[in-house]
């Protein structure tokens, strides 16, 4: 019985062996997720002997190869033009890592034609934040006699951000909301980007008044009577040149104009009196009535004279001399 139960134990230790080397095995071939920053360079050597037979593969599909007889050679891949082999040790560098390059790389070796376990590496290429803006916009509230504020925190250039506020307030998302009270004077806050291959921060002074609220309400208050006026003048504009073209029409109706030579002569049932303007004589007559009895006129009438001419005014004539 104690043989049987040692022999039980035996094939027990055996078999939590074989699990741990198993998990030692996974671990050694699969190395964790790295994170490169754009522009970076990446390393892919291996610690192998000359006379090995090695691969490189990018989500499966192979891009480098190397062994005895053609030693290091790249093949057609999204890494050209970045693509250089290393002279040292078995390996190939890519040079200006993008986004784009971002998956697993595997190595694969055959070593004294005995095949090693595959090595993969998952490898993610992020930006670096170019910079940190901290947008703010606040509200004066009478109820409370305070300001209600709000801020956001933005990375430029970048993905994947954490935030963190410190200073006046705390928190951890990229907006974060407040009420300040002009008491407590001027304020500073803080906002810290951070992914994982930069990390940047900004700084904002706030203040909270009533003449700061105020102002808002007046700018509001100012481009509402602004529009107001404009609708106002667009109206009487258009107002305008309506009646302008109405006026118009009607004094064509009612307005003849004639140029009356010396000599010429008009009878008129009725006759005002004649003004005499300079060269210009204008009359106003009341003219025959016809049958449809039409409403009185106004006649403007231009009189040219020639120089030291004298215009000989007969008895029947209605002009008057003008020297």
């Amino acid at each position: 019985m104690a043989d049987f139960h040692g022999y039980h134990v035996s094939i027990f230790g055996a078999l939590m062996l074989g699990i741990l080397q198993g998990l030692c095995v996974v671990l050694a071939d699969t190395d964790p997720e790295k994170v490169f920053k754009t522009g970076s360079s990446l390393d892919l050597n291996v610690p192998y002997p000359n006379d090995s037979i090695v691969s490189w593969d990018f989500n499966g599909n192979q891009f480098a190869d190397y062994s005895i007889s053609r030693k290091c050679s790249v093949r057609e891949s999204q890494f050209n033009g970045r693509l250089k082999c290393a002279h040292d040790v078995i390996g190939v560098t890519i040079q200006d890592l993008q986004p784009q390059d971002s998956g697993t790389f595997s190595i694969v070796a055959i070593v004294s034609g005995k095949q090693y376990p595959t090595r993969s590496i998952k490898i993610s290429i992020q930006n670096p934040i170019r910079a940190v803006q901290i947008e703010k916009t606040q509200r004066w509230l009478l109820s409370t006699n305070s300001c209600d504020v709000d801020v956001t925190c933005a990375a430029l250039g970048a993905e994947n951000v954490s935030y963190q506020w410190s200073g006046y307030s705390l928190g951890s998302e990229a907006h974060l909301q407040f009420r300040l009270s002009p008491a407590e004077g001027a304020v500073t806050l803080n906002c810290t980007a951070t992914n994982k291959v930069s990390s940047s921060f900004a700084t904002e002074t706030l203040r909270c008044s009533s003449e700061t609220g105020m102002l808002y309400v007046w700018i509001g208050v100012a481009v509402g009577v602004i529009f107001i006026l404009l609708i106002a003048l667009t109206s009487a504009l258009i107002c305008w040149k309506k009646s302008q073209k109405d006026g118009t029409d009607v004094a064509d109706g009612n307005t003849l104009y004639a140029e009356v030579n010396p000599g010429a002569t008009t009878k008129k049932d009725k006759r005002s009196d004649s003004v005499a303007n300079g060269m210009t004589l204008y009359e106003t007559v009341d003219d025959l009535r016809n049958d449809m009895e039409k409403p009185a006129q106004t006649i403007y009438a231009k009189v040219t004279l020639p120089q030291h001419a004298k215009v000989v005014v007969t008895s029947s004539s209605p002009y008057q001399q003008v020297l």
